[in-house]
């Protein structure tokens, strides 16, 4: 068995959403690749950072399809994206 993937300290699943199977999240236990796009809004009053996660990875462990992956339906990793710009532009 594979260690679980992590992202800032998170595991993988928390983060981002690959359904579930008998093992538990997907996420924890397949390797795939993850596609994030981002952009900045401008906006005179407050530009705002907007993001899209997606994935698809093959079974790590056994054969198969593989899974389709999104973001998770808490947004930590948009968040922590854009946690991550506005550090960058603090500075």
């Amino acid at each position: 068995m594979k260690p679980p993937r992590i992202i800032d300290g998170e595991r993988l699943s928390r983060v981002v959403d690959c359904g579930s199977g008998p093992a538990g999240p997907n996420a924890d236990m397949y390797q795939g690749r993850l596609t994030v796009i981002g952009a900045v809004v401008p906006d005179p009053a407050a530009s705002r950072i907007e993001s899209h996660v997606e994935g698809h990875g093959p079974p790590v462990e056994y054969g198969g399809s593989g899974v389709a992956c999104g973001s998770a339906n808490n947004t930590a990793l948009e968040r922590l994206i854009a946690e991550r710009v506005r550090m960058r532009w603090a500075r």
